[in-house]
Protein backbone atom coordinates (compact mmCIF):
# COMPACT_ATOMS: atom_id res chain seq x y z
CA UNK A 1 0.00 0.00 0.00
CA UNK A 2 2.88 2.46 0.79
CA UNK A 3 4.54 1.65 -2.51
CA UNK A 4 1.19 2.56 -4.41
CA UNK A 5 0.52 5.67 -2.39
CA UNK A 6 3.81 6.57 -3.66
CA UNK A 7 3.59 5.85 -7.07
CA UNK A 8 5.93 3.12 -7.30
CA UNK A 9 3.13 0.69 -8.10
CA UNK A 10 0.79 1.43 -9.94
CA UNK A 11 -2.74 -0.87 -8.81
CA UNK A 12 -5.86 0.39 -9.76
CA UNK A 13 -8.12 -2.45 -8.37
CA UNK A 14 -6.18 -1.88 -5.09
CA UNK A 15 -8.58 0.17 -2.12
CA UNK A 16 -7.20 0.87 0.90
CA UNK A 17 -7.26 3.34 3.45
CA UNK A 18 -5.46 5.01 6.31
CA UNK A 19 -6.52 6.56 9.54
CA UNK A 20 -4.63 8.63 11.14
CA UNK A 21 -3.71 12.18 12.57
CA UNK A 22 -3.24 15.05 10.42
CA UNK A 23 0.16 16.86 9.61
CA UNK A 24 0.49 19.15 12.63
CA UNK A 25 -1.96 18.00 15.24
CA UNK A 26 -0.83 17.58 18.47
CA UNK A 27 -0.44 13.85 18.99
CA UNK A 28 -0.74 14.74 22.96
CA UNK A 29 -4.35 16.36 22.48
CA UNK A 30 -7.79 13.45 23.23
CA UNK A 31 -9.42 15.45 20.19
CA UNK A 32 -7.66 14.26 17.68
CA UNK A 33 -7.14 10.43 18.52
CA UNK A 34 -10.37 9.18 17.03
CA UNK A 35 -9.17 10.54 13.14
CA UNK A 36 -6.90 7.48 13.79
CA UNK A 37 -9.14 4.99 15.26
CA UNK A 38 -12.70 5.00 13.08
CA UNK A 39 -14.55 2.57 15.71
CA UNK A 40 -13.74 5.24 18.53
CA UNK A 41 -16.07 4.59 21.50
CA UNK A 42 -17.14 0.71 20.12
CA UNK A 43 -14.05 -1.66 19.83
CA UNK A 44 -11.76 0.95 20.39
CA UNK A 45 -11.72 1.84 24.38
CA UNK A 46 -10.73 5.52 24.82
CA UNK A 47 -9.81 5.25 28.57
CA UNK A 48 -7.50 2.43 27.29
CA UNK A 49 -6.20 4.97 24.70
CA UNK A 50 -5.93 7.57 27.07
CA UNK A 51 -3.64 5.49 29.88
CA UNK A 52 -1.19 4.25 26.69
CA UNK A 53 -1.07 7.88 25.99
CA UNK A 54 0.05 8.59 29.20
CA UNK A 55 2.43 6.40 29.59
CA UNK A 56 3.98 7.72 26.04
CA UNK A 57 3.74 11.06 27.63
CA UNK A 58 6.02 10.09 29.88
CA UNK A 59 8.30 7.15 28.73
CA UNK A 60 10.03 8.27 25.44
CA UNK A 61 10.90 5.01 24.30
CA UNK A 62 6.99 4.00 24.81
CA UNK A 63 6.01 6.91 22.44
CA UNK A 64 6.45 5.27 18.72
CA UNK A 65 4.18 2.28 19.86
CA UNK A 66 2.00 4.53 20.56
CA UNK A 67 2.22 6.78 17.39
CA UNK A 68 2.25 3.91 15.17
CA UNK A 69 -0.04 1.21 16.65
CA UNK A 70 -2.47 3.77 17.87
CA UNK A 71 -2.28 6.79 15.63
CA UNK A 72 -0.76 5.19 12.59
CA UNK A 73 1.96 7.64 12.60
CA UNK A 74 4.95 6.12 10.79
CA UNK A 75 8.33 6.95 12.96
CA UNK A 76 11.94 6.60 12.40
CA UNK A 77 12.47 3.31 15.43
CA UNK A 78 15.16 5.16 16.95
CA UNK A 79 13.99 7.80 19.55
CA UNK A 80 15.92 9.67 22.27
CA UNK A 81 15.40 7.96 25.45
CA UNK A 82 15.96 9.45 29.15
CA UNK A 83 13.88 12.17 29.91
CA UNK A 84 17.10 14.47 31.71
CA UNK A 85 14.77 16.35 33.46
CA UNK A 86 13.75 13.52 35.88
CA UNK A 87 17.23 12.03 35.52
CA UNK A 88 18.59 15.41 37.02
CA UNK A 89 15.93 15.38 39.74
CA UNK A 90 17.14 12.09 40.74
CA UNK A 91 20.75 13.24 41.31
CA UNK A 92 22.02 13.97 44.69
CA UNK A 93 25.60 15.49 44.73
CA UNK A 94 25.65 14.60 48.67
CA UNK A 95 25.50 11.34 47.90
CA UNK A 96 28.50 8.78 48.09
CA UNK A 97 29.63 5.60 47.96
CA UNK A 98 30.80 5.14 51.36
CA UNK A 99 27.08 5.49 52.67
CA UNK A 100 26.59 1.91 51.45
CA UNK A 101 30.18 0.65 53.11
CA UNK A 102 29.07 -3.40 53.37
CA UNK A 103 25.77 -3.20 51.84
CA UNK A 104 24.76 -5.56 48.79
CA UNK A 105 25.35 -4.88 45.44
CA UNK A 106 25.68 -5.88 41.46
CA UNK A 107 28.77 -4.82 39.94
CA UNK A 108 28.53 -4.69 35.89
CA UNK A 109 31.33 -3.63 33.63
CA UNK A 110 31.43 -2.55 30.12
CA UNK A 111 35.04 -2.29 28.67
CA UNK A 112 34.47 -1.26 25.12
CA UNK A 113 37.70 -0.83 23.16
CA UNK A 114 41.69 0.09 24.80
CA UNK A 115 41.32 3.74 23.07
CA UNK A 116 37.38 4.47 24.47
CA UNK A 117 35.67 4.81 27.52
CA UNK A 118 35.28 1.47 29.98
CA UNK A 119 32.68 1.57 32.33
CA UNK A 120 32.36 -0.09 35.66
CA UNK A 121 28.61 0.51 37.74
CA UNK A 122 28.21 -0.36 41.38
CA UNK A 123 24.34 -0.55 41.98
CA UNK A 124 22.52 -0.96 45.40
CA UNK A 125 18.69 -1.67 45.81
CA UNK A 126 17.09 -0.65 49.01
CA UNK A 127 13.17 -1.63 49.18
CA UNK A 128 12.15 -0.25 45.19
CA UNK A 129 14.81 2.32 45.47
CA UNK A 130 17.77 1.51 43.59
CA UNK A 131 21.40 4.21 43.57
CA UNK A 132 23.82 3.68 41.13
CA UNK A 133 27.53 4.81 40.89
CA UNK A 134 29.57 5.08 37.58
CA UNK A 135 33.36 4.99 37.42
CA UNK A 136 34.54 5.67 33.72
CA UNK A 137 37.95 4.90 32.60
CA UNK A 138 39.93 6.19 29.57
CA UNK A 139 43.63 6.46 28.82
CA UNK A 140 45.60 9.22 29.36
CA UNK A 141 46.86 9.96 26.01
CA UNK A 142 43.23 9.69 24.77
CA UNK A 143 41.73 12.39 27.03
CA UNK A 144 44.38 14.95 25.57
CA UNK A 145 44.71 14.31 22.52
CA UNK A 146 40.71 14.18 22.08
CA UNK A 147 38.20 16.55 20.74
CA UNK A 148 35.83 16.48 23.66
CA UNK A 149 37.05 19.26 25.75
CA UNK A 150 34.73 18.07 28.56
CA UNK A 151 37.22 15.41 29.14
CA UNK A 152 40.13 17.11 30.79
CA UNK A 153 38.01 19.22 33.23
CA UNK A 154 35.93 15.63 33.99
CA UNK A 155 39.44 14.35 34.70
CA UNK A 156 40.78 16.87 36.59
CA UNK A 157 37.56 16.26 38.80
CA UNK A 158 38.03 12.71 38.77
CA UNK A 159 34.78 11.95 37.24
CA UNK A 160 36.83 10.31 34.57
CA UNK A 161 39.97 7.88 35.56
CA UNK A 162 42.62 8.60 33.49
CA UNK A 163 45.39 5.46 32.98
CA UNK A 164 48.67 6.10 31.85
CA UNK A 165 49.77 5.45 28.39
CA UNK A 166 48.34 5.48 24.70
CA UNK A 167 45.21 3.11 25.73
CA UNK A 168 43.02 2.02 28.73
CA UNK A 169 44.65 -0.08 30.90
CA UNK A 170 42.19 -2.46 32.20
CA UNK A 171 44.52 -4.10 35.10
CA UNK A 172 42.76 -0.75 36.94
CA UNK A 173 39.86 -1.47 36.44
CA UNK A 174 40.23 -5.39 37.79
CA UNK A 175 42.40 -4.15 40.78
CA UNK A 176 39.12 -1.87 41.25
CA UNK A 177 36.54 -4.36 41.48
CA UNK A 178 38.67 -6.55 43.94
CA UNK A 179 38.70 -3.49 46.00
CA UNK A 180 34.96 -3.24 45.69
CA UNK A 181 34.18 -6.16 46.78
CA UNK A 182 36.65 -6.29 49.89
CA UNK A 183 33.73 -2.89 51.15
CA UNK A 184 30.55 -4.38 49.32
CA UNK A 185 28.47 -7.53 49.71
CA UNK A 186 28.98 -8.08 46.05
CA UNK A 187 26.54 -10.44 45.06
CA UNK A 188 27.38 -10.80 40.83
CA UNK A 189 30.08 -8.94 38.79
CA UNK A 190 28.26 -8.96 35.42
CA UNK A 191 30.03 -8.53 32.41
CA UNK A 192 29.60 -8.99 28.47
CA UNK A 193 32.47 -11.71 26.77
CA UNK A 194 33.58 -8.93 24.49
CA UNK A 195 37.02 -8.48 25.38
CA UNK A 196 36.61 -9.26 29.16
CA UNK A 197 36.75 -12.84 28.95
CA UNK A 198 40.53 -12.44 30.06
CA UNK A 199 39.48 -9.71 33.12
CA UNK A 200 36.72 -12.03 33.94
CA UNK A 201 38.68 -15.42 34.60
CA UNK A 202 40.81 -13.37 36.77
CA UNK A 203 38.39 -11.89 38.72
CA UNK A 204 36.68 -15.48 39.00
CA UNK A 205 39.84 -16.76 40.55
CA UNK A 206 40.13 -13.82 43.16
CA UNK A 207 36.89 -15.58 44.26
CA UNK A 208 34.43 -13.00 42.86
CA UNK A 209 30.83 -14.47 41.78
CA UNK A 210 31.35 -13.42 37.73
CA UNK A 211 28.30 -13.48 35.36
CA UNK A 212 28.61 -13.54 31.66
CA UNK A 213 25.80 -11.25 30.44
CA UNK A 214 24.89 -10.69 26.71
CA UNK A 215 24.37 -7.69 25.45
CA UNK A 216 21.66 -8.73 23.19
CA UNK A 217 18.44 -7.00 23.21
CA UNK A 218 17.16 -10.11 25.38
CA UNK A 219 19.03 -9.40 28.05
CA UNK A 220 18.91 -5.09 27.78
CA UNK A 221 14.76 -4.42 26.81
CA UNK A 222 13.67 -5.36 30.25
CA UNK A 223 16.19 -3.75 32.50
CA UNK A 224 16.22 -0.23 30.04
CA UNK A 225 12.85 -0.03 30.47
CA UNK A 226 13.09 -0.58 34.50
CA UNK A 227 15.37 1.33 34.33
CA UNK A 228 13.26 4.64 32.59
CA UNK A 229 10.23 3.76 34.53
CA UNK A 230 12.44 3.91 38.13
CA UNK A 231 13.70 7.51 36.95
CA UNK A 232 10.19 8.85 36.15
CA UNK A 233 9.05 7.50 39.38
CA UNK A 234 11.70 9.20 41.32
CA UNK A 235 13.15 5.64 42.15
CA UNK A 236 16.59 5.80 41.17
CA UNK A 237 19.08 7.56 42.67
CA UNK A 238 22.68 9.09 41.44
CA UNK A 239 25.48 10.97 42.87
CA UNK A 240 25.13 13.39 39.63
CA UNK A 241 28.09 12.33 37.88
CA UNK A 242 28.75 14.74 34.99
CA UNK A 243 29.90 11.58 33.07
CA UNK A 244 27.15 9.38 33.55
CA UNK A 245 24.82 11.99 32.85
CA UNK A 246 26.12 12.88 29.66
CA UNK A 247 26.57 9.43 28.85
CA UNK A 248 22.44 8.66 29.80
CA UNK A 249 21.90 11.86 27.09
CA UNK A 250 23.56 10.18 24.72
CA UNK A 251 21.17 7.10 24.39
CA UNK A 252 19.01 6.92 21.76
CA UNK A 253 16.11 4.13 22.19
CA UNK A 254 15.98 1.61 19.44
CA UNK A 255 12.49 -0.50 19.10
CA UNK A 256 11.91 -3.73 17.42
CA UNK A 257 8.59 -5.35 15.61
CA UNK A 258 7.86 -6.89 19.51
CA UNK A 259 8.77 -3.35 20.94
CA UNK A 260 11.68 -4.77 22.46
CA UNK A 261 14.06 -2.03 23.13
CA UNK A 262 17.91 -1.87 22.94
CA UNK A 263 20.16 1.37 23.84
CA UNK A 264 21.96 2.96 20.42
CA UNK A 265 23.91 5.78 20.12
CA UNK A 266 23.41 8.61 17.21
CA UNK A 267 27.44 8.80 16.57
CA UNK A 268 30.36 7.41 17.52
CA UNK A 269 31.50 10.17 19.96
CA UNK A 270 27.98 9.76 21.68
CA UNK A 271 29.60 7.33 24.72
CA UNK A 272 27.10 5.17 26.40
CA UNK A 273 29.19 2.70 28.24
CA UNK A 274 28.15 3.31 31.46
CA UNK A 275 24.06 3.35 30.60
CA UNK A 276 24.98 0.35 29.09
CA UNK A 277 26.83 -1.22 32.52
CA UNK A 278 23.90 -0.15 34.39
CA UNK A 279 21.50 -1.64 32.55
CA UNK A 280 23.42 -5.31 32.80
CA UNK A 281 23.52 -4.32 36.98
CA UNK A 282 20.14 -3.41 36.90
CA UNK A 283 19.08 -6.86 34.46
CA UNK A 284 21.45 -9.27 37.11
CA UNK A 285 19.43 -7.51 40.19
CA UNK A 286 16.27 -7.90 38.80
CA UNK A 287 16.88 -11.82 38.21
CA UNK A 288 18.86 -12.03 40.98
CA UNK A 289 16.71 -14.83 42.64
CA UNK A 290 16.55 -16.77 39.53
CA UNK A 291 20.56 -16.90 39.25
CA UNK A 292 23.15 -18.96 41.42
CA UNK A 293 24.85 -17.13 44.25
CA UNK A 294 28.85 -18.16 44.75
CA UNK A 295 32.31 -17.90 42.89
CA UNK A 296 31.85 -19.33 39.16
CA UNK A 297 30.82 -18.27 35.98
CA UNK A 298 26.84 -18.10 35.02
CA UNK A 299 25.79 -17.17 31.66
CA UNK A 300 22.89 -15.32 30.98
Amino acid sequence: MIKILCGVVDDPEYFGIIYSIDDGDDWTDPAVWAKANPNWGVSVNPADIARKARKAMEMSSAQNNFLTKHLNVWVNADTAWMDMIKWDQCGDVKLTIDQFEGQQCWIAFDLASKIDIAAVVILFREGNTYTGFTRSYLAEATVENSSNSQYSGWAADRWLIETPGAITDFAYIEDDIKALAKRFDVQEVVYDPFQATYIATRLMEAGLPMVEYGQTVKNLSEPMKEWEALVIAGDYRHDANPVQTWMVSNVVCHTDAKDNIYPRKEKPENKIDGPVATIMALGAAMSAEETASGPGILII
